[in-house]
């Protein structure tokens, strides 16, 4: 092949990647705007009046939350050896977290290992990576919400008080570095690869999950500000709050074909609610906190992008 035909060929494929990156771009755009529309369209049917500053406050709350999670799924790259440079790494996982609004969040969790390949990075370990961390984030949220049931009552959950406990105590067994190589062993046989080796002590475990308890406890405090825009609620109210939007988001990840959990979060979210507040209050807030949610994601996606191409211009 001579130079011209391999010059040709390789700006081809460079603007096949262009296009197929414009492409999937506009898709989550359209997305979002989707979403966007239709849950306005689903909550305009009632009326209600918000505190903009409180809702400000949940804003700054909860993108401080989203920016937890980035940090953690960097350590988590590093104790399982396939970690990327920590800026690159808090990009590509804020572009990723738009997959989740796509059933099982294929896209999300696709992305990384697209582009941590492109890196080099052993797929296999980006993969015991995301499901680590699909598993802490799932976890933590159940652990999250246990802790708050001790000091907290959440009318019919109250009886089912020491099973919860005695399942969170069963995942923290679970957290035990011998039982999450077996895990990933079974992964090595389905992808008929060796076994990887690589260092995570049980004490880093409870250090990632720690950080993940941060997360809940400062998303806790988002959502309290949220609602606090809509009604008057205390801070004797927080921990009721912070423990149904965590067992809440918990529903939502347990129904992976869903969107980002939508429908399951919201209902359990709605029957929570309503102990401290009217039905179509509980409803408002419910659907409200979805677009609330939305919009923080969508922020932070363009936030990502941008810094990704202004650093492809810069290094170009």
């Amino acid at each position: 092949m001579d130079y011209n035909a391999c010059k040709e060929k390789i700006v081809r494929s460079l603007n096949q990647k262009y296009i197929l990156r414009i492409v999937l771009t506009s898709g989550i755009i359209l997305l979002l705007i989707y979403l966007l529309i239709s849950n306005i369209k689903e909550i305009k049917q009632y009326e209600f009046s918000f505190s903009i500053l409180n809702l400000i406050i949940s804003f700054i709350f909860v993108l401080a939350a989203s920016l937890i999670l980035p940090v953690i799924w960097y350590l988590i790259t590093v104790n399982l050896n396939c970690n990327i440079s920590f800026a690159k790494s808090l990009k590509a996982r804020l572009i990723s977290e738009i997959g989740k609004y796509i059933p099982g969040r294929i896209f999300g969790y696709g992305y990384l290992l697209v582009h941590y390949k492109g890196y080099g990075k052993e797929q296999l370990r980006v993969l015991n990576s995301a499901i680590y961390e699909l598993y802490l984030s799932a976890y933590s949220a159940f652990l999250f919400f246990t802790i708050i049931l001790l000091f907290t009552s959440f009318n019919i959950l109250d009886e089912f008080k020491i099973g919860l406990i005695a399942i969170s105590l069963i995942g923290v067994i679970s957290l035990h570095p011998l039982i999450f190589k077996k895990i990933s062993g079974v992964f090595y046989k389905i992808f008929k690869k060796e076994k990887i080796e690589f260092e995570i002590t049980f004490k880093k475990m409870f250090g990632l999950l720690s950080l993940y308890l941060i997360y809940w406890i400062v998303i806790g405090i988002a959502f309290f500000f949220f609602v606090r825009a809509f009604t008057i609620v205390t801070l004797m109210d927080l921990p009721f709050l912070a423990g149904s939007f965590a067992i809440s988001t918990f529903a939502g990840f347990l129904v992976f074909f869903l969107p980002s959990g939508l429908g399951a979060r919201e209902g359990l979210l709605i029957y929570l609610l309503v102990v401290i507040m009217n039905n179509r209050l509980a409803i408002v807030i419910s659907i409200g906190s979805r677009i609330w949610l939305i919009l923080c994601d969508t922020i932070l996606f363009f936030i990502a992008l941008f810094a990704h191409n202004m650093h492809k211009r810069t290094t170009s």
